[in-house]
């Protein structure tokens, strides 16, 4: 199977489906420019009412989102820590940066985010593994369920590999659970290493903004230690 289209260029793939609310069969099959719609929340004043949800992957164009045999971007990998506890969740959230730091992935690039409810996700920007664009929705899954595998073997066990999928809808930042009523919100990863718990579930209560690049960064030098120099 070809996992990578060397020749695409990873900053053309910015859509995906959008939903605002609930998930439901009503609510799917809305295709936009995710990017965009992603800084837009990252950044918003007046924080949407409900939740907001985004597929993982990027297409090229708006009519490729529903095919799974099309090119696809991943711009983050997702490393999801889903506990009981949202106390343990954020304890394993930090000894996940602190093995991602000591691999040498550069921490300021990589975004952690309270999910809203009992977890935390670890963003890992695509740009630290080179960029790559996926030959299909299958590719992308089979390399990020690799790199998600080798997280949790050498860095934090009972990550959630669903993340893999570039068609696994994920919430969007400032947008709230409609459960526990708290917004994801999102911090640097230098910076929240910083921060004491209460402060980042208070935080929740109400959002943050974020501001997020304006294009893809370029693919930096992998880190030492990569996941695939073995």
């Amino acid at each position: 199977m070809q996992i990578f289209n060397p020749d695409a260029d990873y900053r053309k793939f910015k859509y995906g489906e959008q939903i605002v609310g609930h998930p439901s069969r009503a609510a799917r099959g809305n295709y936009a420019n995710i990017w965009l719609w992603e800084r837009k929340l990252a950044l918003a004043k007046d924080k949407p009412d409900g939740p907001r949800f985004a597929t993982i992957g990027r297409w090229r164009k708006r009519e490729q989102c529903a095919e799974r045999a099309a090119d696809v971007f991943m711009p983050y990998i997702y490393l999801d820590i889903d506990r009981e506890n949202p106390l343990d969740a954020y304890s394993d959230a930090r000894n996940l940066l602190q093995a991602l730091s000591s691999l040498d992935y550069t921490m300021r690039e990589i975004l952690v985010c309270f999910s809203g409810r009992k977890g935390f996700h670890i963003q890992i920007p695509a740009s630290q593994l080179g960029n790559p664009v996926f030959a299909s929705a299958k590719a992308a899954r089979v390399f990020a369920e690799e790199f998600i595998g080798w997280m949790a073997h050498n860095a934090l066990g009972g990550l959630d590999p669903s993340t893999a999928s570039p068609l696994h809808l994920i919430r969007m930042q400032n947008s709230a659970h409609s459960k526990s009523l708290l917004r994801k919100t999102a911090w640097r990863a230098d910076n929240f290493a910083k921060l004491d718990k209460s402060y980042v579930f208070e935080k929740a209560k109400r959002g943050k903004r974020l501001k997020l690049p304006e294009e893809y960064p370029p693919p930096s030098p992998p880190p030492e230690g990569s996941w695939r120099k073995e």
